[in-house]
């Protein structure tokens, strides 16, 4: 599948998605009345539809975690707590994972999910009922345990995205309260962290602008790009040097070009390993 601009909408406008590892299209998870369902989207057409879960919260947030043997789509109930669940080839089918946690699993009713695959299991990051940017370790039988977050000063309601790198570095962006994207970067092995701004990346780019999704690309020095959904529904790429390019505009569902079709599919070329990263299958170079 060549990913187009109009892909990218898609998969923006979707609650989460994931790329297959054995077939064209992408996993496109999204709310259909009280229900949450996935669908593979090929580039022209809905090719298969599965049922996740019923009952979840409206606009409920979403995360799909994606890895050889597993495929993980969390979200949220109707009483604001994370739900887990895992797809079963045998039966051809999502099947609920209880989640085991000492401690409340109560998500904020802004909240966004992010998360990735690590040796113990799967990391998830969600706001808690406080403000909080709340951060688990989920094994593969569904027990949690509550890990230190690090993060200090989130801006509460705006989305954030992990990524891990081969060199055992989990990254954590996030929108920070002084407007701009940070990289929480902590070695998995050593413990040490570092917290940095992104060059270029303030949440409001524009007066009463914001960032509203985002997208980040590793790049083999372990930097990042982004691509970012605003809040006037212009598609934008910011480059890890800070400098940043309108690709279009959203009218009406539709992306709208607005730069150069050279830099557009030069953009489009470097999506797929966004979506790969943010579905925890893909790893940076060392």
């Amino acid at each position: 599948m060549n990913f187009s601009p109009q892909d990218l909408v898609h998969y923006f406008s979707a609650a989460a998605g994931a790329f297959p590892l054995d077939k064209p299209g992408i996993y496109l998870v999204s709310e259909d009345e009280e229900d949450l369902v996935e669908k593979l989207w090929t580039g022209t057409e809905i090719k298969d539809e599965f049922w996740i879960a019923g009952e979840i919260r409206t606009n409920s947030p979403a995360l799909y975690l994606l890895k050889e043997n597993d495929r993980r789509v969390l979200c949220v109930d109707q009483d604001n707590n994370l739900l887990c669940f895992t797809w079963d080839a045998e039966e051809d089918g999502w099947n609920q994972v209880t989640l085991d946690s000492s401690e409340s699993l109560a998500v904020h009713a802004s909240s966004h999910l992010s998360g990735c695959y690590v040796p113990e299991g799967q990391i998830v990051f969600f706001e808690d009922p406080s403000g909080s940017l709340q951060k688990i370790r989920i094994d593969d039988n569904g027990v949690c345990e509550r890990l230190p977050s690090l993060v200090e000063g989130y801006q509460s309601g705006t989305p954030h995205c992990a990524v891990i790198s081969e060199a055992h570095v989990l990254h954590l962006l996030y929108v920070h309260q002084d407007h701009s994207i940070h990289d929480l970067a902590q070695g998995l092995r050593s413990g040490e962290w570092r917290d940095t701004a992104l060059p270029g990346t303030q949440a409001r780019l524009e007066e009463n602008e914001q960032i509203i999704k985002f997208m980040p690309i590793p790049k083999h020095d372990l930097s990042f790009e982004l691509i970012a959904l605003t809040s006037s529904d212009a598609l934008v790429r910011i480059d890890n040097d800070g400098s940043r390019i309108v690709l279009g505009k959203v009218v009406n569902g539709r992306f709208m070009p607005t730069s150069t079709e050279e830099c557009v599919i030069e953009t489009m070329r470097l999506i797929k390993k966004g979506v790969k990263a943010v579905s925890g299958g893909l790893k940076t170079k060392k």
